[in-house]
């Protein structure tokens, strides 16, 4: 699981309520081209938990 926010603490809280949840596997991104690198380099990351306003690019567009 990636979690992707330019806001470090929204992405700490979400990252810690998932893993409350029992989903201890967890990475963060703080902007769009990080996680890109992340997904592109982790072939086991099947969820993605992102913010859809990013300043670089959307998390659309990330999708895609």
């Amino acid at each position: 699981m990636l979690v992707l926010d330019d806001v470090s603490t929204m992405s700490r809280i979400i990252k810690n309520t998932v893993q409350m949840l029992g989903h201890q596997e967890s990475l963060e991104a703080e902007h769009v081209l990080e996680a890109w690198n992340i997904l592109t380099h982790n072939d086991g990351i099947e969820v993605l938990i992102t913010y859809l306003n990013m300043p670089e690019m959307n998390s659309l567009d990330l999708m895609k």
